[in-house]
């Protein structure tokens, strides 16, 4: 019998470049000798599985709900089915990119260049640089999201 490698699902989307397993969605708790490849925890709150879950769960709260993870999440593409997923159910979002709020990448490496030790990166010192600025760049908010009236 043959089985199938969802991370090859994944990689043929082009999501994943890895024949790795993914990690299973569901794990029985059991008790464990030695190592663990998929080990868990216990959670305090609710962890919801798919985009309708999710949306439930949002709209059961009266606030801002901001939404973080790791740089390797494929971002836009969560973005893009959550926004779809809300417009079709009539529900207002708007969606902010914290990458608008970053200083250039030229502004950035100007300001750390004097720390880093030059040819030398061992010679390296510690920062008294402030990443703030007289003028901070607001996040731009895309057009068919901004508010009127």
């Amino acid at each position: 019998m043959s089985t199938i490698n969802p991370a090859q699902t994944h990689q043929k989307k082009g999501l994943r470049a890895t024949e790795q397993y993914l990690a299973p969605h569901t794990k029985e708790k059991r008790e464990q000798s030695g190592y663990d490849i998929y080990p868990c925890f216990g959670a305090a709150g609710p962890i919801h599985a798919g985009l309708d879950s999710l949306i439930a769960w949002m709209l059961g709260r009266r606030a801002n709900i901001i939404i973080d993870g790791y740089v390797g999440v494929q971002w836009e593409a969560f973005a893009g089915q959550l926004r779809e997923r809300l417009a079709a159910k009539q529900i207002p979002a708007r969606f902010i990119n914290i990458n608008t709020a970053l200083k250039p990448d030229t502004a950035r490496e100007a300001l750390t260049a004097p720390y880093l030790g030059g040819n030398d990166p061992s010679s390296g010192k510690y920062s008294t640089a402030s990443w703030q600025t007289s003028s901070p760049r607001k996040p731009s908010i895309p057009s068919s999201r901004k508010k009127t009236g």
